[in-house]
C-alpha cells in the first residue's frame, strides 16, 4: 500500500507561492521590456525585409535560441529570409538552414503556419517530429544540430494578406514554450505585420511617384523641342513679315505667347517633382499687374470666340507692380 506524502509545512508552501509570484512577475517584466524594444526597431526602417531581420536579432536576444523567418513575395512564392541563432558559433548552421532548398509541397517546419495561418505550438519536440520536418539527410542533420526542444510559430497577416511567418525555437531544457509565449508571439506578429504593411505601402507610393516623375520627364523632353522651334519661328515671322496693319505681327505674337505659356506649364509640372524632393527654389521678381491680367485674358480669348463671346479688357495703366 502506497503511503501518502506528508503535506508541506505552511511556511514552505508560502515560500513556494512567493517564488512562483516572483517568477511570474519577472516573466511579465521581460515580455514588456521585449515589446518595448520591438517598437523602435520596427520604426527604424521602411524596408520590410530589414525590419524582419532586426526582429529576428531581437528575438534571439530575449525570447528564443533560434529564430526562423520566411516571407511571401508578390508572386506568392515563399522563401526563407533569415535564420538567426543566439549562439554566434552556430552562424554556419544558420547559413545552412537558410540555403537548404525546400519542397513547399512536402512537410516542413513552417508549412502548417503558412497554409492555415494558424499558430503552431509544440511545447516538447521529439526526434520523430524533427525527422518529419526533414526533406533530406543534410536537412535532418541541420535540424538535429539546432537541438530543437520547443517551438512556437506565427503567421504575419495584414488585411487578409499573408506577409510572412516567424518561428521561435528553444534549444534550452528550461525554456519550454506555453500559453504566455503564444500571447507574446502573437503580439510580436501583429506589430511586425503592421510595420511590414506600412513598408509595402511606402514602396508602392515610391513606385507611383517614380512612374509619375518618368512621365513628367518624357513630357518635358518631348514638348520642349517643338516649343523651342515654335518660339524661334515666331520671332522670325515677327521680324520679317510685319505689315502696316500689323496682322502677321499679331499672329506671330500670339503664337509666341501660346508657346511660352505651354513652356511655363511644363515647368510647373517639373516643379511638382522638385517640391516632393524638397529642392524647389523660388526666385522672386517684379511683374507688371497689367501684363498678368492681359496674358490671362489672351489665353481665354480663343475659348470665348468659339462660344461667340467677345472679351474686352479695361485696365488702369497706373496699377502697381506685383
Amino acid at each position: 500500500m502506497l503511503e501518502q506524502p506528508e503535506p508541506l509545512p505552511g511556511p514552505v508552501l508560502a515560500l513556494l507561492e512567493a517564488l512562483r509570484d516572483v517568477t511570474e512577475q519577472k516573466r511579465i517584466e521581460s515580455e514588456q521590456r521585449f515589446l518595448a524594444e520591438v517598437g523602435p526597431v520596427l520604426a527604424t526602417t521602411l524596408d520590410f525585409e530589414e525590419t524582419l531581420a532586426r526582429v529576428a536579432d531581437l528575438a534571439v536576444k530575449d525570447i528564443a535560441d533560434l529564430c526562423i523567418i520566411e516571407v511571401v513575395g508578390d508572386d506568392e512564392e515563399v522563401r526563407r529570409l533569415k535564420v538567426v541563432s543566439r549562439d554566434p558559433s552556430k552562424a554556419w548552421l544558420c547559413e545552412l538552414l537558410t540555403k537548404i532548398p525546400l519542397d513547399r509541397r512536402r512537410p516542413h517546419l513552417m508549412r502548417s503556419v503558412l497554409e492555415t495561418r494558424r499558430l503552431l505550438l509544440i511545447p516538447r519536440v521529439s526526434q520523430e517530429t524533427i525527422a518529419s520536418f526533414a526533406q533530406s539527410e543534410e536537412h535532418l542533420r541541420a535540424l538535429q544540430a539546432a537541438e530543437i526542444r520547443s517551438i512556437v510559430a506565427v503567421s504575419l497577416v495584414a488585411h487578409a494578406t499573408l506577409l510572412a511567418a516567424i518561428a521561435l525555437v528553444s534549444s534550452t531544457v528550461s525554456r519550454i514554450y506555453g500559453p504566455a509565449d503564444v500571447r507574446l508571439a502573437e503580439e510580436l506578429a501583429q506589430r511586425a505585420a503592421l510595420s511590414i504593411e506600412n513598408a509595402h505601402l511606402y514602396r508602392t507610393a515610391q513606385r507611383a511617384t517614380q512612374a509619375r516623375d518618368d512621365v513628367l520627364g518624357i513630357v518635358a523632353h518631348d514638348l520642349r523641342n517643338p516649343l523651342t522651334s515654335i518660339i524661334m519661328q515666331a520671332d522670325l515671322l515677327r521680324r520679317r513679315e510685319a505689315e502696316p496693319e500689323g496682322r502677321p505681327q499679331k499672329s506671330a505674337e500670339a503664337i509666341k505667347l501660346a508657346a511660352m505659356r505651354i513652356n511655363r506649364l511644363i515647368q510647373d509640372l517639373l516643379d511638382v517633382t522638385s517640391i516632393d524632393a524638397g529642392r524647389l527654389s523660388v526666385e522672386a521678381s517684379r511683374i507688371p499687374t497689367q501684363q498678368i491680367i492681359s496674358d490671362f485674358v489672351e489665353a481665354q480669348r480663343a475659348l470665348a470666340t468659339s462660344a461667340s463671346l467677345e472679351l474686352r479688357l479695361d485696365i488702369d495703366p497706373d496699377l502697381p507692380e506685383v
